[in-house]
């Protein structure tokens, strides 16, 4: 992790093997190294390993050069020309995203793509591992569902991976879901793989669910439709979402919920970023909002917390009356 230079024959000393000798290397989080000449130079047998956010300045094979890649995720690696993989390369089983996650999904030599340990990951961080999801998508969806008194329209900010909405249409009087979700690469990779799809039980292809690929604040500045919930994934970890945690974007959000509507927003850590999380309950708060605040643990995520809201009371004794893991 972080390492950098380069040899004397040119070649990338971020993490080069040496040459043909084919080492394994297995279940590994390969991140944040830069060559500053010549090819990274990766050789051998890398399997269900991450590679994140390495570079290439120099613009030739930057990632990896030549070996046998099998059910890894390539993500936000970059150099001057491609994703730096290089021409003697296989790679089976792969997942490729691009800078800002925006860039090809692809996979090279075989049917489809697969996930590293059924995780994914996107610019760097985990989304979701399959041991756990369970445990954050049925409270994120189903404390609001309980507190609400109806369910006909419901509003997904994030959720391309479709595991929120596979909670949400668990409820036969749910009418529509709409799913806004900026990145295409990301919802079309979660409709169409199938390990992912097995997960979200098919739920970015059910009638009832609509997705938008364009910019959540951009979405509901646009809009003049009311939703009964209206649920807030992303984490607040860039310049372009910590937008979807200001009061001018809870005051858009007050905006589209109908009477007695119901609204609640992933918050971070509450242990490891406690401050972050009381900002935003107090943010929510500040535009009129009754707010809870709950949390619970997920071992991927660690403790995690949501803030549920509505401009009517809320009750914290929850019935949900829904099946759950």
């Amino acid at each position: 992790v972080g390492s950098s230079g380069s040899d004397a024959k040119g070649h990338g000393g971020a993490f080069r093997f040496q040459e043909r000798t084919r080492q394994q290397v297995l279940d590994c989080i390969i991140t944040n190294n830069v060559a500053y000449r010549g090819p990274a130079g990766m050789y051998g047998w890398c399997q269900r390993c991450l590679m994140a956010g390495n570079y290439d300045q120099s613009g030739s094979n930057a990632i990896f050069r030549e070996g046998f890649l099998s059910s890894c995720v390539f993500m936000d690696n970059a150099n001057a020309s491609y994703m730096g993989i290089g021409q003697n390369v296989r790679a089976y089983g792969c997942t490729f995203l691009g800078i800002d996650g925006k860039s090809n999904v692809f996979t090279a030599n075989s049917g489809s793509p697969t996930l590293a340990s059924n995780c994914l990951f996107l610019d760097g961080n985990i989304q979701f591992c399959s041991l756990d999801e369970y445990r954050y998508h049925e409270a994120l969806v189903h404390v609001p569902m309980a507190m609400a008194a109806t369910h006909d329209h419901v509003l997904v900010l994030g959720g391309g991976d479709g595991l929120a909405a596979r909670e949400i249409l668990k409820y036969d009087d749910v009418s529509d879901v709409t799913i806004v979700d900026i990145d295409p690469s990301m919802t079309q990779l979660c409709a169409k793989n199938d390990a992912i799809a097995k997960l979200n039980a098919g739920s970015l292809s059910n009638p009832r669910v609509r997705v938008c690929n364009e910019d959540a604040k951009q979405f509901l500045q646009e809009s003049h439709d009311g939703y009964d919930i209206i649920i807030d994934l992303p984490d607040p970890n860039s310049e372009a979402l910590n937008q979807l945690y200001t009061d001018s974007f809870y005051r858009l959000v007050g905006n589209h919920l109908v009477d007695d509507g119901v609204f609640v927003t992933q918050s971070t850590s509450p242990y490891y970023a406690r401050e972050a999380f009381w900002c935003i309950n107090q943010t929510i708060a500040s535009e009129g909002f009754n707010v809870l605040p709950y949390h619970l643990n997920v071992p991927s995520f660690g403790e995690w917390g949501f803030n549920v809201a509505s401009r009517s009371e809320l009750d914290d004794k929850v019935a949900i009356r829904v099946p759950t893991s």
